[in-house]
């Protein structure tokens, strides 16, 4: 049997929605999941049914009590952090808390110890700390783990898996479940779900058995925050979530979608993907810009606008979209908002033909550094990316810092996208894009192929292989 931890709404998704699932049931693989606790009613069922996948809820109340005793963890993952991505080494990781500290409005002193321990990190580093403080870390929290919540390693005991992936190695809920298993001897695997992991999403990742990717660039940028495990078996799939994207039963009918959305038929609209208030707080005024942008232009070549909300909006800051103008068209519609408030829902699934045919119908893709700019890149789309802020923000809260970060720099220099710094050249890079959307395509399916591995509609179906050898 292999174990899956760290199901949630997006994983399931990728499982389900990908040529996985067929492959999985065709070659009947013994699989077990874990799902986060506030999913598991909705989620449950889903992979019942399409999986044949029992589960059980991940319950977080024994991490709690380990938490209770974590100081030195705290402080061990805080040096791990800072030695391995600190000045000089990850850009997207030092941006990223800048910019975390100006949401918070932080103190100078605040600010001025956290460039501190930048130096130290890349003094630490320097002398190949990093390496001895992961170590500790997981050390710290195996011992923790072995006197607050014992439960851990006899559950796994009692399931004796072939296999444990981490589904969330970017969660300290997972890192767990995969020091249990080590403990047991027990091989395990890390799930890189996404492009951004590695270099912005995960503080601290064990010496997994396996590491399952996207594709060779991701498998490089894990050899250069990770040399040390150069040793694990790395394997490259390609991106689950693209993998069923330009399959036509996933299209909604374009009259029918249309509809839906509000929007006119006979003419272009743009989409436009909210990043959401993590990402920029200030976002709404960028996406009313775009909208007084867009209402100088002549009635007979002005786009229509659709703006589709992050889904993490749909469940924690629904009242993003009353403050757009009553006029707009937004994913999810208005009405319809109640159905995806909270976590206890399966709307992620639900949702899939809509995102798919949002992508499929829009003209032009525009956003801030989203992983929207792959999506609207499988359909081979033109996308404009703002780097501009529309109201006046301190230096660290501007959205152009975004560009620098590490998987995202890639794109910056691919040529692939246009990326508009001056808010005043908006309006002619949108005529321009709606003029002529094959003049980047031959950089698109470069940058594509680069970030997303092999996309053939078989990155499901690659890493359930994969487990095959496990299937005992």
């Amino acid at each position: 049997m292999i174990l899956f931890t760290g199901l949630r709404d997006f994983t399931i998704r990728n499982l389900l929605e990908s040529s996985f699932a067929e492959y999985a049931t065709k070659q009947n693989l013994r699989l077990r999941g874990l799902i986060y606790e506030a999913s598991y009613e909705a989620y449950a069922p889903l992979l019942a049914s399409r999986l044949n996948m029992p589960t059980e809820p991940q319950l977080l109340n024994s991490y709690r009590e380990i938490e209770k005793h974590g100081t030195r963890l705290d402080q061990l993952e805080q040096r791990s952090r800072f030695a391995r991505f600190g000045l000089g080494k990850s850009k997207a990781h030092v941006t990223f808390r800048r910019k975390a500290l100006e949401r918070q409005k932080a103190s100078i002193s605040e600010k001025t110890r956290f460039e501190l321990k930048l130096i130290r990190g890349s003094a630490d580093h320097l002398m190949g700390n990093h390496k001895n403080f992961n170590r500790a870390f997981l050390k710290s929290l195996d011992s923790l783990q072995q006197k607050f919540a014992p439960g851990y390693t006899e559950h796994l005991r009692q399931l004796n898996p072939k296999l444990v992936v981490s589904c969330s190695p970017d969660a300290m809920y997972d890192l767990v479940w995969i020091t249990a298993a080590k403990k047991l001897g027990i091989p395990t695997a890390a799930w890189l779900r996404s492009w951004d992991n590695v270099s912005t999403k995960i503080n601290i990742l064990p010496d997994f058995d396996h590491y399952i990717l996207w594709s060779d660039w991701l498998k490089q940028d894990l050899d250069k925050y990770y040399p040390e495990y150069a040793h694990a078996n790395k394997v490259v799939t390609g991106s689950l979530q693209f993998d069923n994207h330009r399959k036509r039963e996933n299209l909604i009918p374009r009259e029918a979608f249309f509809e839906m959305m509000g929007l006119d038929p006979g003419k272009p609209f743009i989409l436009y993907s909210v990043g959401g208030i993590h990402i920029c707080p200030h976002e709404i005024h960028i996406i009313r810009f775009i909208q007084e942008t867009l209402s100088r232009m002549d009635v007979a070549e002005r786009p229509q606008l659709l703006v589709r909300m992050h889904p993490y909006i749909w469940k924690t800051e629904q009242d993003f979209i009353s403050k757009l103008p009553s006029d707009t068209a937004t994913w999810p519609r208005r009405a319809d908002l109640h159905l995806f408030s909270g976590s206890d829902n399966d709307q992620l699934m639900r949702e899939y033909k809509m995102l798919v045919s949002s992508l499929y119908y829009q003209s032009l893709q525009i956003n801030i550094a989203s992983t929207m700019t792959l999506d609207s890149l499988v359909f081979d789309k033109p996308v404009i990316n703002i780097a501009f802020d529309a109201v006046p923000v301190s230096y660290w809260a501007k959205v152009k810092h975004y560009y620098q970060y590490d998987h995202y720099k890639v794109v910056s220099e691919s040529g692939a996208v246009e990326i508009i710094y001056d808010q005043h050249k908006l309006e002619s890079a949108i005529k321009h894009a709606l003029k002529y959307p094959q003049e980047k395509s031959a950089f698109r399916k470069k940058l594509l192929n680069l970030e997303a591995g092999p996309m053939d509609g078989l990155a499901g179906e690659r890493m359930a292989s994969f487990l095959t050898a496990f299937n005992s």
